[in-house]
């Protein structure tokens, strides 16, 4: 599809279709998030055209996301809207009106130390409606993986 014709699509079937060109170039994983970030934008945007898009609308969803989600969620969906945009020709347009939203400064907790634990696997371990976080924090202090990463897992 051209970038012309992408442009006058409401949003929502505009920014799939643009997802559906970026299949062959980003992982599965890659494509499930944007999928995601498509569909709250496109809660947002509902069915207006991805051309007229402005910087004070983004602004708007910025700051109506921000009450139920971090300012990192709402970077990584407003950088798909930013690619949708991009694809179409109308960033440059919007570009000096964006500002991405400032990350917290603030350090996340702290590593447990060994009898802390040993303490929080020995006590998850006894009540089996605790096997899901046991099991989550087995794998998280065993690997590098993160709650996101470990939240997909299958």
């Amino acid at each position: 599809m051209i970038a012309s014709d992408l442009a006058s699509l409401p949003f929502p079937q505009g920014a799939d279709t643009w997802l559906e060109t970026r299949r062959p170039y980003i992982s599965a994983k890659t494509f499930h998030e944007y999928k995601l970030n498509i569909k709250m934008l496109g809660a947002f945007f509902g069915e207006m055209r991805v051309q007229e898009i402005t910087g004070d609308q983004i602004r708007a969803y910025q700051q109506m996301r921000l009450e139920k989600c971090g300012p990192s969620g709402i970077n990584h969906e407003c950088s798909v809207l930013q690619q949708v945009l991009k694809r179409i020709g109308r960033w440059a347009e919007i570009a000096h009106n964006y500002q991405a939203l400032p990350l917290s400064k603030e350090k996340r907790g702290r590593a447990l130390e060994a009898e802390e634990k040993e303490r929080l696997f020995r006590l998850s371990a006894t009540n089996p409606k605790w096997e899901a976080a046991f099991l989550f924090a087995i794998i998280s202090v065993n690997t590098t993986a993160g709650p996101k990463e470990t939240a997909t897992l299958r």
